[in-house]
């Protein structure tokens, strides 16, 4: 919930490429502390109102809920 909060707020994502399978269409990293060192802080924020990811959710509730 932490990476999507981030993402509304239009922050720069540096998470495990692992987690990549529980948050859809975010792309994780391979190796952590080269990412941290590489990072560049950017003014340019994103804003991500997150329909795309209430809509994920809810199309796999309602498929749970027609099981």
């Amino acid at each position: 919930m932490v990476l999507w909060e981030a993402k509304c707020l239009g922050l720069q994502l540096i998470f495990p490429k692992r987690l990549e399978k529980y948050n859809i269409n975010l792309k994780g990293v391979e190796n952590i502390v080269e990412a941290l060192i590489n990072f560049k802080k950017t003014n340019d924020k994103t804003y991500d109102s997150l329909n795309e990811y209430y809509d994920y959710i809810e199309t796999q509730y309602r498929k749970l809920l027609r099981k």
